[in-house]
């Protein structure tokens, strides 16, 4: 499974990360979702990958909320946020 992480805005208290990120592989349809993390600590800069992989690897576990859907990670005292998703189909 391919990740493409764009747009990655990391907040100045290093709390909070927001990005677009695009996966594609041979058993996965395409899709693109605009992605928010918040947690109570602060994220290094070797966690984030690890955390957006969690949040793809664990899309069966995404709740959906109001306006969002969101996934509580592991490992570290944080959520993920999924506020937009795109799927390839949605571009023909």
């Amino acid at each position: 499974m391919g990740l493409n992480i764009s747009n990655k805005v990391v907040s100045p208290t290093g709390k909070r990360i927001d990005c677009r990120v695009k996966v594609s592989g041979l058993f996965v349809e395409p899709y693109e979702i605009d992605l928010r993390i918040l947690s109570r600590e602060v994220i290094n800069e070797n966690q984030i990958e690890d955390l957006i992989d969690q949040v793809i690897d664990r899309k069966k576990n995404w709740k959906q909320g109001k306006k969002n859907l969101s996934l509580n990670l592991n490992g570290i005292n944080a959520n993920a946020y999924i506020t937009k998703i795109k799927s390839d189909a949605d571009n023909s």
